[in-house]
């Protein structure tokens, strides 16, 4: 008996439509006959693929269940409009009752299809920088991004917004290129909000310019403010190591049209400020528990580097701060919670004498006895 397969096609020309089907062939040999007959400008790509015993029973169920659903596009085709990761995950429950081959095939596969998409996202880079062999196309890029992106590439969403947002490849369009950035938001890649914060506070550049021009076209405070406290939520679990260079150009922004003594009022903004000095506070008080427990500060481990990365962030906290005329004494003293001199002493040992002295000096002020 032949090998059966279900498989899953996506088609950059088709735009949120999936062909959803069965072949006693290689999927691939498929999509190349659909690519060469159907009259599309753009091949076919096999997304998802799984060798079964029973393919028509399978296609059945599977074109039944997503009927049901409200997916088909029109029932006298196989093409069906849902995201891929939603029809990967029914396809694949489906033919799961009638896979003969292991788990780990599956599997395989899966790892493979990511591979694909990853390489289409920088071949798209390289489309849009001219690198390499590749020559400068922002129309072939948007091509490899959008194929990414529907392999379920999460990266391949902000260079496809920055072509849109710029009229890179045509018209400009920003209506479209805050889409792109929502959906990737929602797929996971939490920098798109940083985009959207971007396109919103002005703070855009276009690289691709002869001169770096910022974008004015979508100006709007509450959106910033909206992009940025979930871009903030988004990436809580790893701040400040990963969001603090970026919580400082939101202060410089805020500044802009804000005086110092209102600029911490914004939400976000506060609890940015709270994330930096609770993580700082955590590091320092295992800093006070190594000296106490008599371990050389010269001793580093992983989470010694953490902590002198937490120290650096203060230092760097402290200065910009006082740069934009803010008084940072509350915050840093709820960070420098429960240290004493001894424990700041410590902290800064790994400075040169002189460089410790001074920061000891200049925080000690803030200790609370």
């Amino acid at each position: 008996m032949s090998d059966q397969y279900i498989y899953i096609l996506i088609n950059p020309s088709l735009k949120g439509l999936l062909k959803i089907g069965r072949t006693n062939r290689r999927p691939e040999e498929r999509a190349q006959e659909l690519s060469a007959t159907s009259g599309v400008p753009q091949p076919f790509i096999v997304a998802y693929e799984a060798k079964i015993s029973d393919s028509v029973l399978a296609e059945q169920q599977i074109h039944s269940e997503l009927t049901r659903m409200g997916h088909r596009n029109n029932p006298a085709r196989e093409f069906f409009e849902l995201p891929l990761k939603d029809a990967v995950a029914i396809v694949d429950r489906i033919c799961s009752n009638f896979l003969p081959t292991q788990e780990s095939d599956r599997d395989s596969f899966i790892e493979e299809v990511g591979e694909v998409a990853q390489d289409f996202y920088e071949l798209g880079c390289r489309q849009m920088d001219g690198d390499g062999d590749e020559w400068q196309s922002f129309d072939d890029a948007v091509v490899s991004f959008q194929r990414a992106i529907a392999m379920g590439n999460k990266d391949a969403y902000i260079p496809l917004a920055d072509i849109y947002l710029w009229g890179l490849a045509g018209r400009a369009d920003l209506r479209r290129a805050v889409d792109m950035l929502n959906a990737g938001a929602k797929a996971g890649n939490y920098k798109c909000y940083l985009n959207l914060w971007e396109i919103y506070s002005g703070n855009a550049v276009n690289l691709y310019a002869e001169e770096h021009v910022k974008f004015s076209g979508g100006l709007s405070i509450s959106n910033a403010e909206k992009a940025y406290g979930l871009y903030f939520d988004a990436i809580k679990h790893v701040f400040p190591y990963v969001g603090i260079h970026n919580f400082y150009r939101y202060l410089s922004w805020r500044q802009s049209f804000l005086d110092s003594a209102a600029l911490l009022v914004s939400p976000a903004a506060q609890e940015a400020v709270l994330k930096i000095v609770q993580v700082i506070n955590r590091n320092v008080r295992q800093l006070r528990l190594s000296r106490i427990s008599g371990v050389a500060r010269t001793d580093a481990t992983d989470a010694e580097t953490r902590r002198d990365l937490s120290l650096g962030i203060l230092l760097e906290f402290h200065d910009k701060f006082a740069d934009m005329g803010i008084d940072s004494g509350a915050y840093i003293g709820v960070a420098l919670e429960g240290a004493s001199i001894e424990d700041l002493c410590y902290a800064f040992s790994t400075l040169p004498q002189s460089r410790a002295e001074d920061w000891v000096a200049t925080f000690s002020k803030f200790l609370r006895v």
